[in-house]
């Protein structure tokens, strides 16, 4: 143990070095045991990466046996390393002054390999509260304490004095200030971040603006990938470096926290817009994902803007999360998982006959301009289905607003079933922007890969007809998109089998209508 502060573990608190150390030891001791588990147990590959991009779409009842076993075992050995790193987390938020309510960020994916760069960077309040006037607040023992030591010293001064007339020595300052060492706030961040909490948090809301405008500007025309590292990481990282930043000068509310947070990263939204990378559509679909994870952040921030020695703790945590960002772009961009094939199936009843009904799913006319606010919003919508020739292998083209699904025949089983691959995808929207603009993931992020026309007879001369789109999509987490996507499909999916019910129920009463008319 060393008397400076620096110590591995003293009092169950540990230092940020020792954190950072332990941290690595024991990812490299998992990486060992779980290769070992996975290459003798399973015949499996792992490496690194399984660690930093997890597979969100994951769904353990979904695996066969084995691939149940496999995971099982594994999470089985990760157990006594989380237990570790839990005892060791608690035991750095203690150090540095941090709520153990943080705990939590522990199990967040890509969200805790921030958390641990910023409370590694962070100094401990043990360490500090000597050389930082005025930010530490003594304990009652230790007020004692320092009366007491300095009462024995006025005794045995006073004992000592030779002159009778020399005053006796106040106890007015307390030991503990007398051996302030501070490192004064840097000047520049004192001077752009006043006391006043409006222009604090407006000037702090503007410092992680061109970084988000960066960042995105970075995976559009760079990495192309947009993943962990943008969803996640990105908005994280804009409520945690406004928050930290916003108290600055004064501890701040979280209230006030969060509103310069939101700010933020409203105004990078703007920015992106302005400066034609993104559009309106996309972060409006991006938004719940991004404020979520900027809450989370600004949690973090917020804490560590309160805690003693507060200006020390500040250049260490920004410095700590921004080298980290940068990692988590490159890893979306290098490591990408496959994506996986999700089906999207809709179905309606239709009061005609499968014979009729499949003349009108084979290819249909116009369909009458749309009115749902999501396909008024630049999502790619159908417009009209033609088809070449009959049969298997025919050539089925479905246009859409922003260009033509082709789509050869690879089942003809009439009138029952009618499938076929998609060979061409168009963009999937059409962005709002002041701009005419083609961000990446609107072309070959969503794609199809095929679908079904699937007609069943039912009673009284109807039928059930249901339509299905088979896609997949290169947007992390794939969890949060496939709730977009799947709902998206749906809608276009009621879309033609709305129109088709209606050219078919239109056809089976015409008939009628005119045995009616002429009798």
């Amino acid at each position: 143990m060393t008397q400076n502060g620096v110590s591995l573990i003293r009092n169950n608190r540990l230092s940020g070095s020792a954190f950072f150390l332990l941290g690595c030891a024991l990812l490299i001791a998992k990486f060992g045991v779980d290769r070992i588990v996975a290459s003798v147990g399973f015949g499996r590959e792992w490496t690194p990466i399984n660690y930093l991009l997890p597979i969100d779409s994951y769904n353990l009842f979904s695996l066969q046996a084995r691939e149940q076993r496999f995971v099982l075992t594994m999470l089985a050995v990760a157990v006594p390393f989380a237990l570790i790193g839990l005892v060791a987390t608690s035991r750095r938020l203690r150090d540095a002054g941090l709520s153990q309510s943080l705990l939590p960020l522990f199990f967040i994916p890509i969200v805790n390999l921030l958390f641990f760069a910023a409370i590694s960077a962070v100094p401990g309040v043990a360490s500090n509260r000597r050389t930082t006037e005025g930010s530490y607040r003594p304990t009652a023992a230790e007020v004692l304490d320092e009366l007491e030591r300095e009462s024995d010293e006025d005794i045995a001064a006073s004992r000592a004095a030779s002159a009778p007339d020399v005053p006796p020595r106040s106890v007015g300052t307390l030991g503990y200030a007398s051996h302030a060492r501070t490192r004064p706030p840097s000047r520049f961040w004192s001077a752009w971040l006043p006391e006043d909490a409006s222009t604090s948090g407006f000037r702090a809301a503007l410092v992680p603006v061109p970084i988000c405008v960066g960042t995105v500007l970075l995976v559009a025309t760079v990495f192309r990938a947009y993943g962990w590292g943008i969803f996640v990481a990105l908005p994280f990282c804009c409520g945690f470096i406004t928050s930290v930043l916003h108290g600055y000068s004064k501890p701040r509310s979280f209230g006030q926290c969060l509103s310069a947070s939101t700010l933020s990263l409203l105004m990078s939204a703007v920015a992106c817009i302005l400066f034609a990378i993104e559009g309106i559509g996309c972060l409006i679909m991006a938004s719940p994902i991004m404020f979520f994870f900027m809450f989370i952040g600004t949690c973090l921030g917020h804490a560590i803007q309160t805690r003693p020695s507060r200006p020390r703790g500040v250049p260490n945590a920004l410095w700590a999360v921004l080298i980290v960002l940068p990692l988590m772009l490159g890893l979306d961009s290098r490591f990408k998982s496959p994506p996986e094939v999700f089906a999207v199936t809709t179905s309606i009843e239709v009061n005609a006959p499968p014979a009729v009904v499949w003349r009108h799913v084979v290819s249909f006319p116009d369909l009458a301009p749309p009115t749902d606010w999501v396909f008024r919003s630049g999502i790619a919508y159908p417009v009209r289905a033609r088809i070449d020739g009959t049969g298997v292998g025919a050539l089925r083209r479905c246009e859409f607003s922003t260009g033509t699904f082709v789509e050869p025949i690879r089942i003809w089983d009439e009138p029952r079933l009618l499938a076929f691959d998609v060979t061409s995808n168009p963009p999937a929207m059409q962005e709002w922007s002041p701009y005419n603009i083609r961000p990446p993931h609107v072309e070959n992020f969503l794609l199809s890969h095929g679908g079904q026309f699937k007609l069943t007879a039912l009673p009284n001369g109807r039928t059930l007809l249901e339509g299905t789109t088979w896609y997949e999509h290169r947007l992390y987490p794939e969890t949060y998109w496939r709730w977009w996507s799947d709902a998206i499909i749906h809608r276009i999916h009621l879309r033609v089998l709305q129109h088709v019910a209606g050219l078919s129920e239109a056809d089976e009463a015409a008939p009628i209508a005119t045995i009616i008319a002429h009798p």
